[in-house]
């Protein structure tokens, strides 16, 4: 008698689960379709008004892109990929592994920014080490770094960190001047990552590796692992 009220209880309480995970799932969908028809029904445009102190302009990122692949090369070594860029037009710097992120030549120096130790690397166009800088201790770990020159031919570095978050710091002194917050509608986008100016424009086994020339205007990608080097040619939405 009693292993049958058992059996019982144990029935009406797998039930009563059931029920239980069944309304939270229905109401969780509810949710999702909420906010994804909230989401196609606004237009795609930046509703924050983000202003540039320095220039004292309004910083715009409207418009979307798709790209066309224009030439693959193929890779001898799949690297780990965590940073990737040009040492010259016909040459690419690359480094891998779990700790080490983007590489960024600025003039003569070739600058690696590194992840969990918040470290920039300095090397010479030998790759010889001449110096090791630590980032402003606001910027939790190394993400991305691209340089900005302003209109009076000011160099300014922006950095990211993984968060929303997009630091721009005094290039000889590595001091924070302006943090700017990335939104897309009303939520902040956080995993910035790679980090690269295309003209005057910013912007596992992923992606992980950015390569812009400013003299050919060639666009390459590649990522962790990949066997391929894409150069590709972003195309307007």
């Amino acid at each position: 008698m009693k292993k049958h009220q058992n059996k019982e209880k144990a029935k009406i309480f797998t039930l009563i689960s059931i029920a239980i995970i069944s309304v939270v799932g229905i109401i969780l969908s509810y949710l999702a379709y909420v906010q994804f028809y909230r989401l196609q029904k606004k237009p795609w445009k930046n509703e924050y008004q983000l202003i540039d102190k320095q220039l004292n302009q309004q910083l715009i990122a409207n418009q979307r892109y798709n790209f066309i692949i224009k030439e693959k090369l193929e890779r001898e070594n799949k690297f780990f990929t965590q940073g990737f860029g040009f040492y010259d037009d016909n040459t690419f710097l690359e480094c891998s592994g779990l700790h080490v992120y983007v590489i960024k030549k600025q003039e003569k120096i070739i600058y690696v920014l590194t992840w969990m130790n918040r470290k920039i690397l300095l090397y010479n166009e030998d790759l010889d080490l001449i110096n090791i800088l630590d980032l402003p201790p606001e910027i939790h770990e190394g993400w991305g770094i691209a340089k900005y020159t302003d209109e009076n031919n000011f160099n300014f570095f922006l950095v990211t960190e993984g968060s929303e978050k997009i630091f721009k710091l005094d290039i000889d002194t590595l001091n924070i001047i302006e943090t700017i917050e990335v939104f897309k509608y009303d939520q902040k986008q956080d995993v910035l990552q790679p980090a690269k100016l295309l003209n005057e424009y910013g912007g596992g086994f992923c992606l992980n590796g950015i390569a812009y020339s400013q003299n050919t205007n060639d666009l390459f990608i590649t990522g962790k692992k990949w066997p391929y080097i894409f150069n590709i040619q972003l195309v307007a939405k």
